[in-house]
């Protein structure tokens, strides 16, 4: 499911490195402690995430590391 993240979101992630070419794998914090970890990011603008989630409840995202 493909879900367009906030402006605040894809600014934050437009200052970190790409994981590859034009993509990022984040680790995507919400409200109610729940993560949703390595979801690919495209373009610091659009998540392919493999559950559906209000963007609105984003708390934070990170770089996830392998």
């Amino acid at each position: 499911m493909r879900i367009k993240l906030d402006e605040k979101w894809s600014r934050k992630l437009a200052q970190l490195p790409e994981t590859s070419m034009g993509s990022q794998h984040v680790d995507i914090f919400l409200r109610g402690n729940r993560v949703i970890r390595d979801v690919p990011v495209f373009n610091a603008e659009e998540c392919q995430s493999p559950e559906e989630f209000d963007p609105t409840d984003i708390v934070d995202l990170q770089l996830h590391s392998r």
